[in-house]
Parts: C-alpha cells; sequence; structure tokens
C-alpha cells in the first residue's frame, strides 16, 4: 500500500540533489518512464509493495530494467526506497516529484471539458486568459462531454470553473427548489 507521505518526502528529496545537479528535466523523464511502466504493468508495482518477495529480488528487477538507462540519481533512489522498505511508494514517487517540478516551472495542469472541439484560436485565447489569471504557464488538456449541453468546464488544480449550460440549469433548478 503506498504511503503517500513516504513518497513526498523522497521526491522532495529527490528533486533537491537533481535541483542542484542541474538534471531537473531529466530525473523528471526517468520518472515518468518508471511511472508509465507501472501504469503498463499494474502487477510490478504490486511485486514491488509486497512482504512476500526479497528487497533484494526487487532490487534485482530494478537493476534489470533501469541499471544505465536512468539518471544515476533516480536510479539510486529507487535502490534506497527497496533497501528501507518503501517499494510500495515507488508507484506514487513521479506524481510527487511532478507536482514539485511543475510548481518550480510555475506550471499548472488545466483539464477543459467541451461540447464540442475548441478551434485553435479558441484554445490559445483561454490558455492565455488562464496564464493571466493564474500566472502560470498552462499545460491544458481538453476533453469532449456532450453531457454539458454548451459550455465549458475548467478545472485548475482543485478549483473547477463550471460555465456550462447544465451546470447553469443545475444552479438555476437549486434555487427554484
Amino acid at each position: 500500500m503506498p504511503n503517500h507521505s513516504v513518497a513526498q518526502r523522497y521526491a522532495d528529496a529527490l528533486f533537491g540533489i537533481a535541483e542542484a545537479q542541474g538534471n531537473l528535466a531529466k530525473v523528471d523523464q526517468d520518472l515518468a518512464a518508471i511511472a508509465q511502466i507501472l501504469a503498463d504493468h499494474p502487477d510490478m508495482a504490486r511485486l514491488w509493495d509486497s512482504a512476500v518477495v526479497s528487497t533484494e529480488d526487487k532490487k534485482a528487477i530494478v537493476k534489470q530494467l533501469f541499471e544505465g538507462k536512468i539518471e544515476p540519481i533516480t536510479f539510486n533512489t529507487l535502490l534506497l526506497m527497496f533497501d528501507k522498505q518503501r517499494g510500495g511508494s515507488v508507484a506514487t514517487l513521479p506524481r510527487f516529484f511532478r507536482e514539485r517540478f511543475d510548481a518550480y516551472r510555475k506550471r499548472v495542469k488545466v483539464n477543459v471539458r467541451t461540447v464540442m472541439a475548441l478551434g485553435s484560436d479558441e484554445t490559445e485565447e483561454l490558455r492565455r486568459v488562464l496564464a493571466k489569471a493564474t500566472e502560470r504557464e498552462i499545460e491544458m488538456e481538453t476533453t469532449l462531454d456532450p453531457d454539458l449541453i454548451g459550455g465549458l468546464v475548467v478545472t485548475v488544480g482543485d478549483k473547477v470553473i463550471d460555465n456550462s449550460l447544465r451546470g447553469r440549469l443545475e444552479a438555476l433548478a437549486r434555487t427554484l427548489a
């Protein structure tokens, strides 16, 4: 079972060292690759969290998969996590590192749900408005959601801006009830 506070501490430590070494982007790429492997092979995450599998076996798998292929600091962090019986937290390490890296780069992920696909001009205008409002670089993901009826819903972090027709109708129904 991943312990998020443990993963957060390891991500913070890894971030500090990577920043000092000037290889934040490479470590971020390494962790993204690890996250993709774990997403593609969920049994691997369960194996790394297993109390039945020995630490040496887990480290042997990490060595086989990653030795010489990722930054030494990333590789050594993985080995350290297994030495300290923290293999279950490896799966969440990339997420916490990315959050820290995004904050460092002043970047924020935004999800935009719309009924119809936005044109490139509309997308860029929305990106510009959001960048101005958040004072951050915007990494935008758009998804189609026909249930909205019209308009859009923007999610920035834990804030939701519902400017959809469906949202307005629901708000109207609440005020009339």
